[in-house]
């Protein structure tokens, strides 16, 4: 209808005679190839005339005219109504597209792709269609499909946008419609980024200014005609993350030589890693993928919000301002007007905007009747529910933040400030079921066990990803999904480790380890917490008392380790904090008062050493000490450290450095410290990118703080700190002495026996006398190859606490893989079968050895080099029964040979006598032969 509707416009806006006005009929439906009777019945029908009307001003006959109207409804999907004799063209034909499935917008991508679009039609301002992960003009692709479909010829007959024909065809086909925000350009916002975040390694080649350094991504941006790499859409800000990704694959090398050999000249790959994950993605995700605050406002009278969350049925929302802004992962104040007006939710935006249609169960809530037609929404998810006890406006009103909330105005979308969003946050009751402790819908304990080769490593990754972070799309490319593992285990919530002989309960649990102390190169022996003991740690969170605040900037300030006499003086520790103070030893019974003003580390070592030869001939730590803790200045943060591995309190320096000459413990030099949260008892890992050293002070680079953390943590109240899922992934556990290994614990990682469960169960460490339970929200996920040790040979205590999950080779997953007409499915159940009748299941072959199969080479090397090595384990060097697995291709019986024996009676000597049996090495020439003989088949059969 669109053109149409452009036809009534131009032609009401002129006074033109009628002849003119065909003119502009006639031009505007070129397209149509109408001739000027044509053009002049189109313009009777969009104002409504007689078929005698019709017929004198066009000129043509009652059968042409009547011909013409038909034509109109089954060739281009428009409806004809007549009421009164007046024949008017009131709308497109809902059913245009109802013959449309996949198959044909597929076949119309293909279309699309080689030819562009049809004539006539063009990319939509405002809309693209989203199909298996790329973005395309849905009239297009829709013309193109319909062409497939119904036979009509594609060109510009229908209409886009929400609630046409077109836009519900695809909605009905599962199919996302996105609005199109404006394209942003970041060159010079990324170049001053580099230039302060980047290694000076790569100055040599991005230069010393912004100028410089956008100059080059100039150049790398002209190898990349496909993308606009510095130009981005907010919208579609993981799209292009996800394109570049692509463009950077070892595969992309052949299509874009030039660009990999310009990064290979400049600086050995600093191009390529500057539009990498480490730079270029890395600032998009800082700088984009930020939350953008919103209120989403309804009116009871018209929709009853409260009962939608009680009974979790508000899923979506519609979008009528803000379109091309809203986006994924915004955080959304849910806004009802009213007597009782108020928050009555926190959300977030679980997708992009889009038209589809509310479910039924939402639907309900409405207190009249609604025509659901399908509208821009976005998808919600709440993630906390006030509707029992709202934030009212009433106890927000005054509150300075709040001056210029836009809740309450006409609307039903508004912008809103991080400020209201967090206020609101902090004032609400933590009644959010998503604040509880975490639903574990994953069992607790598993072990995936099976033959190698099945994917049992490669599964514990998806596991892993699916506990920690239940919204991640693992459907994703796989170099995505690996990503996000890694992401999450360089965050500490997934944890990797390996069982073998050698591993034990003290390298697992806890044990007593040496170690060189910093401060004086002394060997000291300390209690050191093991694999297991530190992701328990991290999964219990932080305990003690903390202080609320928001009043500290924590990007600002400068971040200083303390240790307060360590574990073995915990009583100096308990002092310090009881007494709000931190204290230092070193340094010795010296008045450091003069030094206060010398900020350069020479001068400071110089009159140091000068001053007190005799600390410094006992250990130059003092000099470092008490420099550090002289730089300190107030409202610096310092971190205190129960041993390398726990963090036990934060607090802000509030005082100047003080003297101390009749400390009992010994400890001369003070500062006073507002102490925000003591007894915590938690993992660094949590607060800091690196590990504690053993140093008794020293500053922290700021990179490796992770001050997010310390800003959420301080400006939540205790009831919000939500815990996490950690994944501990135990690969060949069975490898391992698992009594030895886990000792005690093996209690307690029972699901009844968890911390926070009802029968929970703590039991006291043997080497640091601690209290130690297991949380409920740590995962641990085994693997276990059955070819190394079966199932059954497994302690019975750690096989009554997992669940089995087992895997098998999966032949169907290399369906439609050949090499040169050989099916490496049937390769893989041929081999299999015969491994089962010669041994048994567990030690057939996995399906893993032949993915990766794309030449003949490819298969020699994984015959020769995987599969026939396994079988020797397998069989234990009993070639035969490896020629009955793989036949005379891969096994041959030598020439007789007769081996005569020494004069010797010797009950088996016969058995000695006969022939042995040779591998033959297969190559690329020979592998089709050898692998026809596997299948027994001919050559012939090729």
């Amino acid at each position: 209808m669109s053109y149409y509707r452009d036809i009534a416009q131009d032609i009401s806006s002129t006074n033109q005679q009628i002849r003119n006005k065909n003119n502009v009929v006639r031009q505007k439906t070129s397209w149509l190839g109408h001739r000027r009777g044509s053009a002049i019945l189109d313009y009777d029908l969009l104002r409504g005339a007689t078929i005698e009307e019709m017929i004198t001003n066009s000129g043509r006959q009652k059968k042409s005219v009547i011909d013409h109207i038909k034509h109109l409804e089954t060739e281009h999907g428009l409806i004809v109504s007549e009421k009164d004799g007046i024949h008017s063209l009131v709308s497109e034909n809902s059913k245009l597209f109802d013959n449309v499935q996949l198959k044909d917008i597929y076949k119309a991508i293909e279309e699309y792709n080689s030819k562009g679009a049809p004539d006539g039609l063009a990319s939509s301002k405002f809309y693209d269609v989203k199909i298996k992960g790329a973005l395309y003009p849905p009239k297009p692709i829709m013309a193109y499909a319909n062409y497939y479909a119904s036979g009509i010829e594609p060109h510009n007959y229908f209409s886009g946008g929400a609630n046409t024909p077109c836009f519900k065809a695809y909605e009905r086909l599962g199919l996302d419609i996105i609005a199109k925000g404006k394209s942003i350009d970041v060159t010079e916002e990324f170049a001053a980024w580099l230039l302060s975040n980047t290694f000076d390694s790569y100055r040599s080649y991005i230069g010393e200014t912004t100028k410089d350094t956008v100059l080059k991504l100039k150049e790398i941006d002209q190898f990349f005609p496909e993308i606009e790499l510095f130009k981005i859409k907010e919208s579609r800000i993981k799209q292009h993350t996800n394109r570049i990704l692509s463009l950077l694959k070892k595969k992309e090398r052949v299509k874009n030589e030039a660009f990999f050999e310009y990064a290979k000249k400049n600086s050995n790959g600093i191009p390529k890693a500057i539009i990498g994950k480490n730079n270029y993605l890395k600032f998009l995700e800082e700088t984009f993928i930020k939350p953008n605050y919103w209120v989403f406002q309804g009116n009871p009278e018209f929709y009853n919000i409260t009962k939608a969350l009680k009974e979790d049925h508000l899923k979506s929302w519609k979008v009528g301002a803000h379109k091309d802004k809203i986006k994924l992962g915004d955080k959304i104040i849910i806004w009802q007007t009213g007597t009782a007006s108020g928050c009555y939710a926190l959300a977030e935006v679980t997708s992009e905007v889009h038209v589809f249609q509310e479910e039924e169960f939402e639907l309900q809530h409405y207190n009249s009747s609604l025509n659901n037609d399908a509208s821009e929404r976005v998808k919600l998810k709440i993630i906390k529910y006030l509707a029992d006890t709202p934030v009212l406006w009433s106890s927000l009103k005054d509150l300075p933040e709040f001056s210029k909330f836009k809740g309450g105005n006409q609307g039903t979308n508004f912008s809103a400030t991080e400020q209201e969003y967090n206020t609101i946050n902090n004032m609400s009751k933590n009644n959010s079921p998503s604040l509880k402790e975490p639903q574990n819908k994953y069992p607790v304990n598993q072990i995936l066990y099976g033959p190698p080769g099945t994917g049992k490593t490669y599964n514990t990754i998806n596991k892993a990803i699916a506990i920690v972070n239940p919204d991640f799309d693992l459907s994703l490319d796989r170099e995505i999904v690996k990503m996000e593992y890694d992401r999450l285990v360089k965050e500490g919530q997934i944890v990797f480790t390996t069982f073998h002989q050698s591993l034990a309960y003290e390298d697992f649990v806890e044990g007593i380890k040496p170690s060189i102390s910093e401060d004086d190169d002394l060997v000291k022996y300390a209690i050191e917490s093991g694999i297991f003991k530190e992701v328990v740690n991290k999964a219990k969170g932080v305990s003690g008392i903390k202080k609320y605040t928001q009043s500290i900037d924590f990007s600002k300030a400068n971040y200083f380790k303390m240790s307060l006499g360590g574990k073995n003086r915990k009583h100096i520790h308990d002092w310090c904090l009881d007494a709000n103070v931190v204290a230092l030893g070193w340094g010795a019974n010296e008045d450091f008062s003069s030094y206060l003003q010398i900020n350069d580390w020479s001068k400071f070592r110089e009159k140091f050493t000068e001053e007190f030869p005799h600390l410094v001939d006992s250990s130059k730590y003092h000099i470092q000490a008490m420099f550090s803790f002289q730089k300190m200045k107030k409202g610096d943060v310092v971190v205190v450290s129960l041993g390398n591995h726990v963090l036990d309190a934060v607090g802000i320096i509030e005082g100047d450095y003080e003297y101390d000459p009749n400390n009992k413990y010994g400890f001369h030099h003070l500062r006073k410290v507002n102490w925000l949260s003591i007894n915590m008892n938690t993992s660094p890992d949590l607060f800091i990118d690196k590990g504690i050293s053993q140093q008794s002070i020293y500053e922290f680079y700021k990179q490796d703080i992770k001050i997010e953390a310390f800003t959420e943590y301080f400006s939540s109240t205790p009831k919000e700190n939500v815990k996490s899922n950690y994944v501990l992934i135990i690969d060949e556990i069975n490898r391992g002495n698992v009594s030895a290994i886990f000792g005690e614990l093996i209690t307690l990682i029972e699901e009844s026996k968890r911390l926070g469960n009802k029968e929970a169960l703590e039991v006291t460490l043997p080497y640091s006398k601690e209290s130690f339970g297991v949380p409920n929200n740590l995962f641990i996920i085994g693997t276990m190859n059955t070819a190394d040790r079966s199932v059954e040979a497994l302690d019975t205590a750690l096989r009554r606490r997992f669940q089995f999950e087992e895997m098998l080779p999966d032949p169907t997953i290399l369906k439609d893989r050949s090499v040169e007409a050989i099916l490496l499915e049937d390769v893989l159940e041929t081999i299999n079968n015969r491994i089962e009748a010669l041994l048994d299941r567990d030690h057939t072959i996995g399906h893993s050895y032949l993915l990766g199969i794309k030449s003949k080479k490819d298969l020699a090397n994984t015959f020769n080099n995987n599969i026939v090595p396994l079988l020797q384990e397998y069989f234990y060097g009993d070639y035969g029964k490896i020629g009955l697995v793989l036949g005379k291709g891969f096994v041959e019986a030598p020439a007789n040979i007769k081996v005569t024996f020494a004069d010797f009676t010797y009950e088996d000597k016969d058995d000695f006598e006969n022939n042995s049996f040779n591998l033959i090495k297969v190559t690329e020439y020979t592998i089709i032969e050898a692998i026809y003989t596997l299948l027994g088949r001919t050559s012939e059969d090729k």
